[in-house]
């Protein structure tokens, strides 16, 4: 039990330990901070809307001469390396035909251009 919240207390004669909900105040109408608005207007550039998936991503970084390997894919999306096989398998269950080559005793994956585009 016991916690930021609850406060804990023994009983002398029953030796029985009692919790207590502690009632914390809490700002309910915080003040918030004003920012003047600049008097001259700031063109900001569009925002994209459309971000490539984390698959679309693996496609492009695969479809790329040399292909990749297992540590630059899973560095430059994020993943471990058995997230990143398993993302392999998964694009071969669709129909993508992944290949692999060793070059430097290093597995590079690759996907031809053209079977790129059934699924992007």
């Amino acid at each position: 039990m016991g916690g930021r919240n609850h406060a804990a207390t023994l009983d002398k004669d029953t030796h029985m330990a009692t919790t207590t909900l502690l009632q914390i105040p809490r700002r309910l109408n915080a003040p918030t901070k004003t920012i003047a608005s600049p008097a001259v207007k700031v063109q900001t550039p569009p925002v994209a809307t459309a971000t490539l998936t984390k698959q679309a991503q693996l496609i492009e970084l695969l479809c790329r001469d040399a292909g990749a390997s297992i540590d630059e894919l899973g560095t430059l999306l994020g993943w471990l390396p058995h997230t990143t096989r398993a993302a392999l398998t998964g694009l071969r269950k669709k129909g993508h035909s992944v290949s692999k080559s060793k070059l430097d005793n290093v597995t590079r994956y690759s996907i031809a251009a053209a079977a790129s585009q059934v699924q992007a």
